[in-house]
């Protein structure tokens, strides 16, 4: 009986967004492309830039960030999924990008021109690597701006995000090139949570907050924090050491929110056993040095141990041609060393025998991250990261 009546309902209720898709309001919308006379423009992806849009019954807010704000008025057809703005309101900033500021012009003329003219709108559900929704509004001349419910690449992996994992561990961090490996201890008691809806949460002491974009694929790409939006709540903490690692990453997601763009892999590493047959790692850094911090899903592969300090230490790092290995605690001087990419492609195998320190030449390798694996002649490994530029 319900069912039958819901329709006629709908046409004598005098508000009328009630009749409207309720997924329009439910989500914040995010710009990523405008078409105008069969010309694509896709919107840039950049610290400095990010147009969001919300709905409600009345009314659509959006924050184009460094670019301004606009308000409009909405009047909605109840029979149809359409709307009319019967008010324009925008105040509009300069950015210092000029790509910013021509996807902000463009993005004001699509709905400026004209004012009363009658938009339409569709929602679709999409499926790649998450269930993602597209918003498409069109105007009487056929121009269309398209909108995700997600900052996000719609090509990043899911598995970064909420859907399965929960939350991640910091498993480490260098800060002014200097690394540091967190102890187990306080490893286990750290929670780092990223989210579709560009959600960024770090409990240590305090809570830090932020919106964070990954644009790339599932296993790598840009990282990067729009907007300087990012905040800190402080907390009490008796332990010294969570205050200093929590400082530490607050520097590091200050120098990204300052408008640096930063790198981000992911990769896994299979242990064959367990609860965590297979660890999850997520590497954020500067690409032009050491500077960044590590994460993984599972910490019950890293005991102990593996905290503790590395057989070979291994530096410059970042290394343009000469990567130098030193012996800290290897029994043995015949070694097997393997790099691999952050693919886990092995692109440099060979045996080497030293006492004290040598040098491999990786000035044939092209940019980026990559791991070093080594092994003595009794099965001891180490394996440790390094950015070649």
């Amino acid at each position: 009986m319900m069912k039958k009546v819901l329709p006629f309902l709908c046409l004598l209720i005098t508000t009328s967004v009630f009749c409207q898709n309720p997924e329009l309001f439910e989500h914040t919308w995010y710009a990523k492309s405008i078409t105008i006379n069969n010309d694509v423009t896709e919107a840039p992806k950049n610290p400095n830039l990010e147009i969001q849009a919300t709905f409600d019954g009345t009314t659509s807010f959006t924050d184009m960030c460094c670019a301004g704000i606009l308000n409009m008025a909405l009047d909605y057809n109840p029979n149809q999924s359409t709307f009319e703005i019967t008010d324009f309101s925008p105040a509009l900033e300069i950015c210092d990008e000029t790509e910013n500021n021509e996807f902000r012009d463009l993005f004001i003329s699509f709905f400026q021109d004209p004012v009363t003219d009658i938009f339409e709108y569709e929602i679709v559900d999409e499926q790649n690597y998450w269930d993602y929704k597209i918003l498409t509004l069109t105007n009487a001349n056929g121009d269309a701006v398209q909108l995700y419910n997600t900052p996000h690449s719609i090509d990043t992996d899911e598995y970064i995000f909420d859907i399965y994992n929960g939350h991640w561990f910091l498993q480490s961090l260098s800060n002014e090139d200097v690394p540091y490996t967190i102890p187990y201890n306080i490893a286990e008691e750290i929670e780092i949570s990223f989210d579709t809806d560009g959600a960024f949460k770090s409990v240590i002491c305090g809570e830090i907050n932020s919106k964070v974009i990954f644009n790339g694929d599932d296993f790598q790409g840009d990282f990067y924090i729009p907007c300087g939006n990012l905040t800190f709540i402080s907390g009490e903490c008796n332990n010294q050491e969570f205050i200093d690692i929590e400082q530490d990453l607050y520097v590091i997601l200050e120098k990204i929110a300052e408008g640096q763009t930063f790198t981000f892999q992911r990769f896994h590493a299979d242990f064959g056993e367990g609860n965590c047959e297979t660890t999850e790692i997520v590497e954020i850094y500067d690409a032009t040095r050491d500077f960044g911090f590590t994460l993984v899903d599972c910490l019950e592969p890293l005991s102990v141990e593996n905290f503790n300090k590395p057989s070979v230490s291994i530096y410059p790092n970042p290394v343009k041609d000469k990567l130098i290995l030193k012996n800290t605690n290897f029994e043995t001087s015949q070694l097997n060393l393997s790099i691999y990419t952050i693919q886990g492609k092995a692109v440099v195998s060979k045996n080497i025998q030293f006492e004290n320190k040598t040098s491999i030449d990786v000035s044939g390798l092209s940019s980026g991250m990559y791991f070093i694996n080594i092994k003595d002649e009794i099965g001891t490994t180490t394996t440790q990261k390094f950015v070649k530029y």
